[in-house]
């Protein structure tokens, strides 16, 4: 019974900053201080309200309202050291495009989500239909631009 509260979170597709351990240790972990949202000076951070369970008061990335810039404020801030700094690449998810919903699929010129990607992580097919390869770090700059949305989505990676 316990699993499924733990499991709901990652449900509802809370992408957790950068450096956030998986899911259950994150939920068992973080105090919940909020430090993390006052240090993202671009407010991609928010708290998860009621409706998230056993997540409520845990901090998570609104990517559809501001990017995550991986500046690593939000690590630096976390006084009981639950996110860390990571070897290597960081990645805190990756984008999805909904085939049915993104206009270049349906025959529409449209190339956003292909110029604003920082990792050249969304290549064009010779029809020129976006597809998101392995450089995706989940920033959600693609999904904050995408003119249609949601046509393109951050998911939880695992």
């Amino acid at each position: 019974m316990l699993e499924y509260l733990f499991d709901l979170p990652s449900e509802k597709n809370l992408i957790r900053p950068p450096g956030a351990p998986d899911e259950l240790e994150f939920l068992l972990t973080c105090q919940r201080c909020g430090k993390c949202v006052q240090a993202c000076k671009y407010g991609s951070i928010k708290i998860a309200g009621g409706e998230t369970g056993m997540a409520v008061g845990t901090p998570f990335l609104e990517l559809r309202q501001s990017y995550c810039r991986m500046c690593m404020r939000c690590i630096y801030a976390c006084e009981n050291g639950i996110l860390k700094n990571v070897d290597g690449r960081l990645k805190i998810g990756r984008a999805e495009i909904d085939k049915r919903l993104c206009l270049a699929w349906d025959h529409v010129v449209c190339m956003t989500c292909h110029s604003y990607c920082p990792e050249g992580a969304v290549e064009l097919d010779s029809e020129l239909r976006p597809e998101v390869n392995e450089k995706c770090t989940g920033c959600g700059l693609c999904e904050s631009m995408c003119v249609k949305c949601p046509s393109i989505k951050v998911r939880k990676i695992g």
